[in-house]
């Protein structure tokens, strides 16, 4: 036997053809005859020809096709290909298999799928329902998808007591799409002393139409034995998993038919019962992905958000929506780390420490975290649940975090004492989702309003301030945070350090009510300097900023700079501030 297999950019573009000996076959995207890839555009209607003769493939590319055919990178008109080599033609790529397994005998090959089989009826004195009863306790017994396999595969040895052998195997279609070599292989026999090896066939048959797939041999043509590789076995069956979190497996069995032990009937019942069992190995591997999942979640939502998730069954996929960034940095873990140095553990327990005040207060407040970065948290709101309030529960996370520490700075010996953090806001358009493989749940957030929001972090420190938010997000907490809750107030219009667009920063404040906070009087001081500062009237600025009370370090950076400038705006002023470092 000898095929020839199309395999394209995706998974569904794949077909395999059996080639009949000395045919020629018209290969082409829709031509008259022969075997159509209807999935690539640079495959001409008709392409080229093939022929197999003497156990070669013949390839011919035709004088009208468009693009040239490729072996081993060059480009070839015609040539022969021996069975494990292959030919490109556009992004397809093809492979000639012939075989080895698989004799020229009479075959019977049946395919059912789950509505065919489903009027088949199992004998309630069959083995089978003893079985079923114990799988509750099988699959309790089973701490992972392979090992429950091997428990399986013990039972349907109980179940088919014709069966000589009995195997589970997965797959990696993708890797592997002629399946020749399985990611995992278990297998049972009755008689270790018998040699076992799968139908590489019947498992092509069965992983590429997704069904349950018998073999039995021809009884007028009983000769026809080592099918299975395993001497006088005359049946065999395999049964796809269907599910998505076992893509790639199969249950298989193989038989003899011994004074008349297994009819056709019989081997249907059994099929039946195995496409059951596979059922439940992809139910249950679901379920376990599911609450690996879950698990991993709890890392980065709210249990809220979790439970939301499950409830609503919703769809981590990234996609593209507004979102809220939150920037939280340490303050005085540098130096210590570098002063310190023989007290690394310490040092070590009292980050954990402000990265759990950090972590606790997003969580509070809805936020999902997408990255710790040594002394640092990144998180964002939006997505999976969409904004209702903007920012707002972002800056309600940040204001806590910050009563936290200050409040634990004012305590007796607490492991946060002499930390501080400086916290930046963006609010804006972002691409938010999870991130990597579909069994690891890493969530995370790609836009400028990322970038933005590091940066608006970095210059806490400039500003001596410790919350920075965004116009964008200080647009939202004027209009729906009441002022007894937080305030904000203008600090200046920059442009970060390799951005092109600007942006007016603003301080998030706590209410006026707040120890040690500014007044409503000194914000609509400061704003009104901060509005002279960016009109170039410089000294009207200065002189503002002068009279407020020194305890106010918002007012320093602008003081510095004017000085720097001699207290003249320059003549192309703008009103920005040009950073040019974080």
């Amino acid at each position: 036997m000898a095929d020839l297999i199309a395999i394209g950019k995706y998974l569904d573009h794949r077909w395999r053809m059996e080639i009949p000996a000395g045919e020629r076959i018209r290969i082409g995207r829709a031509p008259r005859t022969g075997w159509p890839v209807t999935w690539d555009t640079q495959i001409s209607r008709e392409h080229a020809d093939v022929i197999l003769v003497d156990g070669l493939l013949k390839v011919t590319c035709l004088g009208t096709a468009k693009n040239p055919i490729f072996v081993n990178g060059l480009s070839v008109r015609e040539f022969n290909v021996r069975p494990g080599e292959e030919f490109q033609i556009g992004q397809t790529v093809f492979q000639f298999v012939a075989d080895p397994d698989d004799p020229s005998g009479v075959i019977d090959e049946r395919s059912y799928d789950e509505n065919e089989l489903s009027g088949v009826g199992i004998d309630p004195q069959s083995p089978w329902q003893m079985v079923f009863g114990k799988l509750p306790s099988v699959i309790a017994k089973s701490k992972s998808t392979e090992e429950l396999a091997a428990l399986i595969l013990e039972q349907m040895l109980i179940a088919i007591p014709h069966a000589a052998a009995v195997a589970v195997m997965h797959f990696d279609i993708a890797k592997d799409p002629t399946l020749r070599k399985p990611e995992m292989m278990l297998t049972r026999v009755r008689d270790d002393t018998i040699p076992f090896r799968p139908s590489h066939r019947l498992i092509r048959a069965t992983m590429d139409s997704r069904k349950n797939v018998l073999h039995m041999w021809n009884e007028s043509d009983s000769s026809n034995v080592e099918y299975t590789m395993v001497g006088n076995l005359d049946w065999a069956f395999c049964a796809p998993v269907n599910d998505r979190s076992c893509a790639g497996w199969c249950l298989y069995a193989a038989g003899a038919t011994v004074d008349g032990s297994a009819n056709r009937e019989q081997l249907l019942a059994d099929l039946r019962a195995t496409e059951v069992l596979a059922q439940f190995v992809g139910s249950i591997s679901q379920v376990r992905l599911l609450e690996h999942q879950a698990a991993e979640m709890a890392q980065y939502f709210s249990p809220t958000i979790v439970n939301s998730l499950k409830r609503d069954n919703a769809s981590l996929e990234p996609r593209e929506l507004d979102v809220t960034v939150l920037f939280c940095d340490l303050r005085g873990f540098s130096w210590r780390v570098d002063s310190q140095q023989r007290q690394l553990r310490e040092i070590f327990d009292r980050v954990n420490e402000a990265l759990g005040v950090m972590t606790r207060n997003i969580h509070k407040f809805e936020g999902a975290i997408a990255d710790f970065q040594g002394d640092a948290a990144l998180a964002f709101w939006g997505w999976p649940q969409n904004l209702h309030d903007g920012p707002v529960s972002a800056c309600r996370a940040a204001l806590a975090m910050l009563e936290e520490f200050k409040s634990a700075n004012e305590g007796q010996a607490s492991k946060l004492e002499a930390f501080q953090v400086g916290i930046g806001i963006g609010h804006g358009p972002a691409i938010a989702g999870r991130m990597g493989a579909a069994e690891q749940v890493k969530v995370g957030v790609f836009g400028p309003v990322v970038n933005v929001t590091s940066r608006l972090e970095g210059m806490t420190k400039h500003f001596r301030v410790p919350i920075i938010i965004n116009d964008a997000a200080a647009a939202f907490v004027k209009q729906h945070m009441p002022r007894s809750e937080a305030r904000c107030r203008k600090l200046a219009k920059v442009r970060p350090v390799g951005m092109k667009s600007t942006t007016l920063i603003c301080e998030l404040l706590p209410p006026a009510d707040a120890p040690g906070t500014v007044s409503d009087e000194g914000i609509t001081r400061h704003e009104e300097a901060v509005d002279a500062f960016i009109a170039g009237d410089w000294m009207l600025a200065f002189d503002m900023f002068a009279a407020m009370p020194a305890a106010d370090r918002a007012k320093d950076y602008l003081m510095w700079y004017m000085a720097q400038e001699r207290f003249t705006a320059p003549s192309d002023w703008d009103g920005v501030l040009e950073f040019t470092s974080k």
